[in-house]
């Protein structure tokens, strides 16, 4: 067990003014909040807009698979300023088979994703 002398008890431990634990407090802001404007910027800036993007292609693509008629070339207009053309053209020269080119381009036309996708042609055959 421990035993404290009478003048131990007594003894001032060193301290810290006030003004030296508001720089340190304002220090500590400081770096945490351009830490954390850091790590947001590297979140937002890596490809989650292309992967976005990606996912946006793959669904027009599944659209044109899924219709009843066979998808035609087509440019869609996204709501900032994406242009998404698509493409159809036939598969190597199958008569059965079509490939569905999708690409998005910004303003300066700088192509930003691609996606390419091959789907079977609609038969118009009646049973």
């Amino acid at each position: 067990m421990v035993t404290l002398k009478a003048n131990q008890v007594r003894k001032k431990l060193q301290g810290s003014t006030v003004v030296e634990v508001i720089v340190a407090l304002v220090v500590i802001m400081v770096v945490f909040g351009i830490a954390t404007m850091t790590y947001v910027r590297i979140v937002n800036s890596s490809s989650s807009p292309k992967l976005r993007l990606q996912q946006q292609l793959m669904v027009l693509a599944g659209e044109a698979s899924s219709g009843l008629e066979n998808p035609q070339d087509h440019t869609y207009q996204l709501e900032n300023d994406i242009e998404i053309q698509q493409r159809v053209t036939d598969y190597e020269g199958s008569d059965q088979l079509l490939l569905v080119e999708l690409e998005a381009f910004n303003k300066q036309e700088k192509s930003l994703a691609s996606y390419r996708k091959i789907i079977q042609k609609k038969s118009h055959e009646t049973p």
